[in-house]
């Protein structure tokens, strides 16, 4: 059976590729709006770069919890609390309170959840599909990220030309919202094996 007739990989790779888009868009916005307001080349890089760094740190715990607790809760939970991160982020854009604080909050948070989570939604491949399609299940990941990569940095700087800024960023806890939709239609219709079961296979 095909890898796309898995409703509940679809639903996975869907909330995936919808966060793994909002990690760029927001790197473009910020930049943008650091190098409009402060033209600092550091803040640019530091605020950028934060989020790799608390994800290396917290990595190896999201692997420790993607062992000991339900992957697609991990994976819907960190998916929901997203979106408040990038509610605050808007908010303080929208409203010009504490933008640069908020910003580096937000940008430690948001590091944080993706190295919480990253392991239980890489492992939720195997989970969804079993061994003998991990390799498609990976694939498919691949190609959306890289199709992803390739594309938004036009998008954006398109829509740039014609929307303010303030409003780009309220994209980001849109797509927040929809990615965590996914999440939660996968942790409703993909039932887990228990943690023992998948041990012992």
């Amino acid at each position: 059976m095909s890898i796309f007739k898995n409703k509940a990989f679809i639903f996975l790779l869907a909330g995936c590729s919808l966060a793994f888009s909002i990690f760029f868009i927001r790197l473009i916005l910020i930049s943008w709006y650091i190098l409009e307001e402060t033209d600092s080349t550091f803040l640019i890089g530091l605020l950028s770069g934060l989020p790799a760094i608390f994800n290396i740190l917290l990595a190896p715990y999201g692997g420790k919890l993607a062992d000991r607790f339900s992957r697609k809760h991990i994976f819907f939970i960190f998916r929901a609390l997203s979106i408040v991160i990038f509610l605050s982020m808007a908010l303080s854009i929208t409203y010009n309170f504490n933008v640069m604080l908020i910003i580096l909050v937000t940008s430690i948070f948001m590091g944080a959840f993706i190295g919480l989570e990253g392991p239980s939604a890489r492992l939720l491949i195997v989970d969804i599909l079993g061994k003998e399609k991990i390799i498609e299940g990976n694939a498919a990941q691949e190609f959306f990220n890289q199709f992803l990569n390739a594309t938004l940095p036009a998008i954006a700087g398109f829509l740039l030309t014609i929307i303010s800024i303030t409003l780009m960023f309220w994209s980001l806890p849109i797509i927040a919202l929809l990615s965590s939709i996914c999440a939660f239609i996968t942790l409703l219709i993909f039932k887990e094996k228990k943690k023992d079961e998948n041990l012992q296979s």
